[in-house]
């Protein structure tokens, strides 16, 4: 519940927070001056602008990118000006991913609102960030202890600490998908029913993709054994990554 809840108003904290930085950027972009003003007051404006903050957070510099769009084809014959550059925009960030450095993603789903804006707005997306990230690795924690299904394809939980970290941000970024999207029993992901559903189900299948690489590269701690003579711990191996998951830095969301 945490997850959706907040998945929602992160960017509608974004929008209202870089609102002067979008409209600047179009203003500034390369669209006549009707044009700009059309697409700030068309609806098409706040998909638009959602799919700047994605390029910003896949480290695009938005501020060459969008002119460039703008300029790689004639908007002469185009309906809706805003529409055709939100379908540019999400072309270009798609065809770029595996290529550039990871996004600044929160979870792993949402992009981040970088940039500069009002210091309320940034502690107030900073905040429910960090909820989310909480929240994602709760639900890593409860999914462990009850064992449930989904977790397995994601392959064992690594025994060493700089593995364990890597699969437990991906878990992590896979359980905060499926609170999103009310995926329950073993399937993994869902049926996606819409471009946002689309695109969130794209990174959380490349999270269980990573999630996997490293369990299969490492050692799981199911394999985990005793060195000769050592005395056995009371303590069960498992419960060794469900407290890493309560120790995983912030950083890593």
């Amino acid at each position: 519940m945490l997850v959706r809840r907040h998945r929602h108003l992160v960017p509608t904290i974004a929008a209202a927070a870089q609102r002067d930085r979008w409209i600047n950027l179009t203003l500034r972009s390369g669209l006549t001056e009707a044009q700009a003003q059309t697409v700030i007051r068309s609806e098409s404006f706040g998909p638009l602008t959602a799919e700047l903050r994605r390029a910003d957070a896949h480290h695009f510099d938005v501020e060459v990118l969008l002119p460039r769009l703008i300029r790689c084809r004639t908007l002469g014959d185009a309906a809706d000006v805003g529409a055709v550059l939100v379908s540019r925009l999400r072309h270009t960030v798609t065809d770029s991913s595996g290529h550039r450095a990871a996004p600044d993603l929160v979870a792993g789903l949402i992009p981040a609102a970088r940039g500069p804006m009002d210091a309320d707005m940034r502690e107030a997306l900073d905040d429910r960030a960090h909820l989310i990230a909480a929240r994602s690795r709760a639900l890593v924690q409860s999914a462990m202890e009850a064992r449930e299904p989904w977790l397995t394809k994601l392959g064992s939980p690594p025994e060493g600490p700089p593995e364990r970290t890597k699969w437990l941000t991906a878990a992590a970024t896979v359980a905060a998908y499926r609170d999103r999207w009310h995926v329950d029993g073993s399937m993994v992901t869902g049926r996606a029913g819409s471009d946002l559903q689309r695109l969130e189900t794209a990174r959380a299948s490349q999270a269980i993709r990573q999630a996997r690489a490293v369990a299969d590269t490492a050692r799981p701690i199911a394999e985990s054994t005793p060195a000769s003579g050592s005395r056995l711990s009371r303590r069960s191996p498992a419960s060794d990554v469900l407290a890493d998951i309560s120790t995983v830095s912030a950083t890593h969301w």
